[in-house]
């Protein structure tokens, strides 16, 4: 019998079923959550959203609510979708 395929340990349940439910504003000074964004950009996990920000390829959040919750301005998501993309060479290379 095939194992069942073991969750990341950063799996949040509902997290992207959450973003879709809730009508994502198409008004540029919107502020997006963290799933918001995740599914605006193709559903990454939030590992990878992480891990890009760490590695430049994704613009830092415009603000923290509470202090801790990243959010993003909704043009800050727009600007990011239409720019080329950095190669992993092109990161190495920095």
């Amino acid at each position: 019998m095939a194992k069942a395929h073991k969750k990341s340990k950063n799996y949040r349940p509902g997290d992207d079923a959450r973003a879709k439910k809730r009508v994502i504003p198409d008004d540029p000074f919107a502020l997006l959550t963290g799933p918001e964004v995740r599914y605006l950009i193709g559903g990454v996990s939030r590992t990878t959203l992480y891990r890009w920000l760490r590695s430049g390829r994704f613009p830092a959040p415009d603000r923290h609510l509470a202090g801790m919750r990243p959010t993003w301005l909704r043009r800050t998501i727009d600007a990011w979708g239409t720019q080329p993309r950095p190669t992993d060479a092109d990161l190495s290379a920095c």
